[in-house]
């Protein structure tokens, strides 16, 4: 037996019940966001980070200096004569 569609839950609703859907509806069509979705603000101090920058450049001077004071005692161990007598200059080892 097919059910009748008329007797459905829908005709029993109160002019009151109705009121006070319609009052919801409004409300939900009418609702903002709670939560700030929006990225923050950008400061232009963090962004820009002057002090790191300082710190960087200092240490890319300091390695500079400690490789150039390398490569002289480098230079000055490759001068100096060893033990056996051999150099490391133009008559000594070849370097490729």
């Amino acid at each position: 037996m097919p059910l009748d569609k008329t007797n459905s839950s829908h005709e029993f609703i109160t002019p009151c019940q109705r009121k006070t859907y319609e009052c919801h509806r409004a409300r939900v069509k009418s609702a903002t966001s709670v939560v700030d979705v929006e990225p923050p603000k950008i400061r232009r101090h963090i962004k820009f980070d002057a002090k790191r920058r300082q710190l960087d450049a200092e240490r890319q001077q300091k390695i500079l200096r400690d490789n150039f004071i390398l490569l002289k005692k480098l230079q000055a161990i490759m001068r100096k004569k060893t033990r056996t007598g051999y150099s490391f200059g133009n008559s000594g080892f070849r370097t490729v």
